[in-house]
């Protein structure tokens, strides 16, 4: 059982009115509380007086206690009609266990005000007393009802404002309690007079109270919403409240005509007890009039016995055209036929229902023949007649066209998002198709025996088209990661190689700017994890990259530590300090933001586009960690961050130490400078390879399918110089033919050309009867960097992918992997 309520909560201070939701009273509810509240007093009293006239004993009793119990209950009515009638701009619900719990003082204060009003005690301190315990238990009904509202704000009251209304309540309970009990009997006023007046005040007081409570609360916007879908929405609540003043009124009614029948027999006393039920019935139908939505009462046959005003608006028709018809008259046509089975269907088993929610979809039809959407809400109830069903009914066209636009809105952000995604893969393409030339073209004339001057202009050809490439391709993750295209990877790798191979690369880096470079790792962090390493390796690389950038003397240091480890799950932190410029605090929060730098002087002094920082923070975060920085300008920087990793069950044929070697102080020494010739790289494959016999083995023949010249020329240069024999095919279809006419050890293929493409080509190979031919290895060689490209290649039946521009080095990777290859001496 969930039984919530608000906190009762005071305002420290002026509030904030843009943080202020600001309600509005429906002024017919507002009245329909009021008249509730007199019309409950009024009932009561009257079960009073025949009390009165009752002998004194278990029936008296038993009079007073059930007109407490209907005082009580209209008490309750008139606060929830109240709040039915005060609207925010937010959701609102109310607890179905705290807004029950919230009748009980309200009863309790009207069985002991009738017990107080019969006891017809007048003295002073017995006034103050009574009106004290009457208003109190009025504020404290108040005061429940509204801590069982779930909405999606704070409910806030002025200490001053919530003191004046228990006060208002006190003092009109005393007014009341002296008017009945004093003031009135010494005007000896006819009985209806004296019984409307003594009603009127005290209705006055149940009501004053609340609307005097109303005005010492403040709704702060909130975010609660998580709790609103558990309690009755507002058309559940107007039922509720229907229910229960039906059923006081109801419960009233009965006791007073069968009271009135045992101690009243002139016809003058039935006269007026009859024109006194008249005026109940008057208000019952102001209740039911004044709901907002439409009502209608139907019998078991679905014909209709009662409506209200809001139907007729709402469907055109007069009341007279209702009543006695089926009221499968306001369906559209096609769904007449199954009403019948829906409609014996809840007299078969009446309970409250709620239909047209979010999962279904109701239409009712107008006397025009409009078809809208709606929302019904049944109840049964039993009367003289038989069982009933109360139907309350609700347009929702409004909402349904939010709701809409809402889909539209969302449609239109995917369209969006998708025309973003292609238009980038295609720069990518075109971008990276050039720089092919661009990167192939130079690192083959770095090898041509070039003077210091030209290898000089050479590097910085080379530096510049790297940098463009990093650039690329953190455009490229920034619109995966917000396409939600970017996978984490969960591969079992081993950290130690990992880091070192990563600290080798640095360590130079570190070296040729005259940095200090060291490496420590925590003796708990464990070596073989499965996970992501490209993605890791890639934090590292940023994180590192950027400190080595903004340091011009002192160190770089990088830690890694265990945080937590739980099973098989550890959560590893990796520090990256250095004694640079460091990085003013008032910044911090631009760091990890795209396109954001420090400052206009960093751009220009040092280079970037402020991409790097804002990965990091997303991966970090796809990895199940976080990314952080601690920094003092002028004394450098520490950028942290932690990822998630588990423990990998590969069975490892080597035994590891119990201090396994960590790469705390790699080992690294500069490479020899390059040499010209075709042997750059620890992977490349040498002219004319020596078997283990010493025989010469005749060079890897390769089949290049590719349609752009440049690239053709780029690709045939770079493989020549690895020492392989090329043919070149210019489409798709001109490398099927050529694997029909000759035996290949490898094929490049690219992707997109034209006739045949490279998808397409390696569908057709794959599907080819003979089984040497069909299984040639096929490594993709494009400029599609997406991910759905290489998805695309593997599901053709390519074995690699490799995105240019191309280099040396992971053309050899390719080539030593699938020709297996000697490696190099």
């Amino acid at each position: 059982m969930d039984i919530h309520f608000q906190p009762l909560s005071f305002l420290t201070g002026t509030p904030d009115p843009s943080r202020l939701y600001v309600g509005q009273y429906d002024p017919g509810l507002v009245a329909l509380s009021i008249a509730i509240a007199v019309f409950a007093a009024y009932v009561s009293l009257l079960v009073v007086q025949l009390s009165e006239q009752a002998a004194p004993g278990r029936s008296r009793r038993m009079l007073l206690i059930l007109g407490g119990i209907g005082f009580g209950v209209g008490i309750w009515s008139m606060h929830f009609i109240g709040m039915l009638g005060f609207s925010l701009p937010c959701n609102i619900s109310y607890g179905p266990w705290a807004t029950a719990l919230s009748m009980v003082p309200g009863v309790l204060a009207g069985i002991y005000a009738l017990r107080f009003i019969t006891a017809g005690q007048s003295r002073k301190r017995d006034l103050l007393l009574g009106g004290t315990l009457f208003g109190g238990g009025i504020g404290l009904m108040h005061f429940t009802g509204m801590a069982a509202m779930r909405m999606d704000a704070y409910l806030r009251y002025d200490p001053g404002l919530f003191t004046l209304s228990i006060l208002v309540a006190v003092l009109l309970s005393i007014s009341a309690f002296w008017l009945r009990t004093g003031v009135l009997g010494q005007l000896r006023l006819p009985g209806q007079i004296s019984l409307l007046l003594s009603a009127l005040v005290l209705g006055l007081a149940v009501s004053g109270m609340h609307y005097t409570a109303m005005t010492a609360a403040y709704f702060e916007i909130g975010n609660l919403s998580q709790t609103v879908s558990n309690g009755f929405d507002p058309v559940t609540l107007s039922l509720v409240i229907g229910l229960a003043v039906f059923i006081m009124i109801g419960m009233m009614l009965i006791t007073v005509h069968r009271e009135s029948q045992a101690r009243f027999e002139s016809a003058g006393r039935i006269t007026e007890l009859l024109e006194e039920i008249k005026g109940r019935e008057v208000l019952l139908t102001g209740l039911v009039e004044s709901t907002p939505d439409a009502l209608f009462t139907v019998d078991r046959s679905g014909r209709i016995k009662v409506v209200n005003r809001r139907a007729s608006e709402l469907f055109g028709y007069t009341k007279e055209e209702f009543i006695g018809r089926d009221i499968s008259m306001l369906l559209p046509e096609r769904l007449r036929s199954g009403h019948a089975a829906h409609l014996a269907s809840f007299f078969a088993a009446p309970r409250v229902r709620q239909m047209g929610s979010q999962t279904s979809s109701l239409f009712a039809e107008d006397k025009q023949g409009r078809e809208f959407p709606i929302e019904v809400a049944l109840s049964p109830y039993e009367t003289a007649d038989g069982l009933m069903c109360i139907a309350i009914l609700r347009d929702i066209t409004e909402r349904k066209l939010v709701e809409r636009e809402l889909v539209d809105a969302k449609l239109a952000a995917e369209q969006s998002s998708r025309a973003k995604s292609e238009f980038l893969a295609t720069m990518s393409h075109e971008i990276r198709t050039p720089m092919n030339g661009i990167i192939g073209m130079n690192t083959m004339l770095l090898q041509s025996g070039l003077n210091c001057e030209q290898q000089d202009y050479a590097h910085t050809i080379q530096h510049s088209a790297d940098a463009l490439l990093v650039l690329l391709n953190d455009i490229l993750d920034i619109s995966k990661i917000e396409a939600g295209k970017l996978d984490i990877e969960q591969i079992d790798f081993d950290l130690y190689t990992l880091l070192d191979h990563f600290a080798q690369t640095l360590t130079l880096a570190a070296q040729q700017k005259g940095l200090e470079f060291s490496f420590a790792i925590s003796a708990n962090v464990p070596r073989l994890l499965c996970g992501d390493p490209g993605r890791l390796r890639q934090i590292l690389n940023n994180l590192t990259g950027n400190a080595i950038k903004f340091t011009e003397a002192g160190q770089v240091r990088v830690e890694v530590e265990t945080l937590a480890r739980n099973g098989d799950s550890v959560l590893l932190k990796f520090i990256v300090s250095d004694s640079g410029i460091g990085i003013p605090r008032a910044k911090f929060d631009r760091l990890f933001q795209q396109f954001s730098q420090v400052d206009s002087s960093t751009t220009r002094t040092h280079g970037g586009t402020g991409l790097g920082l804002a990965i990091c923070k997303r991966l970090s975060d796809m990895m199940g960690g976080d990314i952080g920085v601690e920094s003092e300008q002028g004394k450098g920087s520490r950028f942290w961050f932690t990822a998630r990793f588990t423990l990998s069950q590969q069975v490892v044929a080597d035994t590891l130490d119990t201090a396994p070697q960590r790469p705390a102080e790699p080992h690294l020494e500069p490479d020899p400078e390059p040499q010209s010739g075709p042997t750059q790289g620890s992977a490349a494959v040498q002219t004319g390879p020596i078997s283990e016999a010493g025989e010469q083995i005749s060079p890897p023949q390769l089949l290049l399918v590719e349609d752009n010249l440049i690239n053709q020329k780029v690709a045939v240069g770079l493989l020549k110089k690895l020492g392989c024999q090329v043919d070149v095919a210019n489409n798709g279809q001109e490398g099927v033919d050529a694997l029909e006419q000759k035996r290949y050890d490898l094929v490049f293929m690219d992707m997109q050309m034209p006739v045949m493409s490279g998808v397409e080509a390696t569908r057709a190979i794959r599907a080819a009867r003979d089984k040497a031919y069909r299984q040639i290895p096929i490594v993709a060689m494009t400029a599609n960097a997406m991910e759905e490209d290489r998805q695309a290649c593997m599901d053709a039946g390519m074995n690699d992918f490799l995105t240019k521009p191309l280099s040396v080095q992971r053309i050899s990777e390719a080539l030593n992997l699938w020709l297996e290859l000697p490696p190099t001496p």
